[in-house]
């Protein structure tokens, strides 16, 4: 009885001291430190589209035009580059070849091409166009073939040409067999500034002889006060 009462008053503070120790336990994340989840606020914000007025408009429609035409005209300038580059390798290529020492015979083909296109553009004129035509035809195409031999006959030719002009203007003048023979006037000289054609074409002085002409005024005007006064 007297054990009884004793396990009595020792296993019930126990008991409550372990409930308690129970209940105080909690898990970590039950901790007042870690606060919950606040719930993401989601704002919606709605765009307002403004409808563009006439003048927009009408600088849209232009703007998209000249965007369409600066892209047709660069794609123009493309293919024209590149059928003028094309075209100048062909060329090149040609008049190597045909400039070459071993072909003779497509020489003479290109020769007698040339001649005959000439022909061709001489077909609406007389006998004389006829003959001027094809003649510079087969000539200009014979230079390009043969090109030293081309400056070396176009030199000659100029020479021959100048004594030709030379003896019939000697003819035109009157010249007899043993006077001196009379050279030919020079010819007026190409303009090389704008001062020069100037005075080409409007055959007024320049501004050099302006100058020129009044400085010789000047010193005259200064010859005739240094002179002393005659008596009347």
């Amino acid at each position: 009885m007297y054990s009884r009462k004793v396990i009595v008053r020792l296993l019930i503070p126990a008991a409550t001291l372990i409930a308690e120790k129970n209940e105080l336990k909690c898990r970590p994340s039950e901790l007042p430190i870690y606060s919950p989840d606040s719930p993401q606020e989601v704002t919606s914000t709605t765009k307002t589209v403004r409808e563009p007025g006439a003048i927009e408009k009408q600088i849209g429609v232009i703007r998209r035009e000249i965007t369409s035409l600066t892209k047709q005209a660069k794609e123009l300038q493309y293919t024209v580059e590149n059928l003028y580059h094309d075209g100048k390798a062909q060329c090149t290529w040609l008049i190597e070849y045909l400039q070459e020492e071993d072909n003779t015979v497509p020489r003479a083909g290109a020769i007698a091409i040339g001649g005959m296109a000439g022909f061709i553009l001489g077909l609406r004129g007389g006998f004389f166009r006829r003959l001027l035509f094809t003649s510079t035809g087969a000539l200009g195409m014979a230079a390009i073939c043969y090109p030293n031999e081309a400056a070396e006959y176009s030199e000659i030719a100029g020479k021959e040409a100048k004594r030709y002009i030379n003896i019939a203007y000697n003819f035109y003048r009157g010249a007899k067999k043993d006077d001196p023979p009379l050279e030919l006037p020079s010819f007026p000289k190409i303009p090389t500034s704008p001062s020069e054609l100037w005075a080409l074409v409007g055959g007024s002085k320049t501004q050099s002889d302006i100058v020129s002409d009044a400085a010789v005024k000047d010193e005259k005007q200064n010859e005739t006060k240094d002179q002393p006064a005659t008596k009347s």
